[in-house]
């Protein structure tokens, strides 16, 4: 969504809107490599709103890979699920 929120409760790090979402993660993902991804629970809360919770493994800087924790939210514009909010916690 163009004001989409990613939360890093770790590092308490907010970033707010499509586009600097995007740079983060561009940058980002130039060291870090998702080794694994699991979706555990798909929840449609109601005809607009549903929530996604899973954890995914990421390797960086040529480390072992750690587990992190997600929670997805997203909501239904015009008939189409958009990502809205992403929080992350290790």
């Amino acid at each position: 969504a163009e004001d989409g929120l990613y939360i890093n409760l770790s590092t308490q790090k907010t970033i707010k809107g499509k586009e600097e979402i995007e740079k983060y993660f561009s940058d980002f993902f130039k060291t870090a490599n998702f080794s694994k991804l699991e979706i555990e629970r798909i929840e449609i809360v109601d005809e607009k709103t549903a929530l996604e919770e899973g954890k995914f493994q990421l390797e960086m800087d040529g480390k072992p890979a750690e587990t992190h924790t997600f929670k997805a939210f997203f909501t239904n514009k015009d008939g189409t699920w958009v990502l809205q909010k992403v929080v992350e916690k290790d």
